[in-house]
């Protein structure tokens, strides 16, 4: 064989490997999850307030 059949060879079997693998990539939708802002639902003032009646402070003999 020629160098050159033996060079065209060579170039045709590494795009028949490395064509469909790089088609196959996933297409990124535009919005990256790590970008995107995060929704942050606000805790109600109620319930700071309420919290220290439901959970009694917990205070030992040594500390009064």
């Amino acid at each position: 064989m020629s160098p050159q059949i033996t060079i065209r060879i060579s170039i045709f079997s590494v795009l028949l490997v490395l064509g469909p693998a790089s088609l196959a990539q996933r297409k990124s939708s535009g919005v990256d999850p790590q970008n995107k802002p995060r929704k942050i639902k606000p805790e109600p003032a109620k319930a700071f307030k309420e919290w220290i009646e439901d959970v009694q402070p917990i205070i030992r003999p040594e500390e009064v």
